[in-house]
């Protein structure tokens, strides 16, 4: 999956990626032409923070298995929830 700039990915239920040994699923920058190609069509250089992060929401579950995070971190909101 590639995001575009600052998107973030909510999970509302389950997220599960079933990447084997070899070959991970792979989350990353719109401008990662080592992954999926040229698909944004620019000449880039994909950088950390390019996109934000995935937020699961509560009661969200998730189970990533052989699973690659590039270019992601871009955090422009700082979110607290007091208990």
């Amino acid at each position: 999956m590639k995001f575009n700039l600052y998107a973030r990915l909510t999970i509302q239920g389950t997220l599960i990626t079933n990447g084997v040994s070899g070959n991970p699923v792979y989350f990353t920058s719109i401008r990662d032409d080592t992954i999926g190609g040229d698909t944004d069509n620019e000449v880039n250089v994909p950088q950390p923070g390019n996109w934000q992060s995935l937020h699961f929401q509560t009661g969200s579950t998730g189970m990533l298995q052989h699973t690659e995070f590039r270019y992601g971190g871009n955090i422009s909101t700082l979110w607290c929830r007091w208990m």
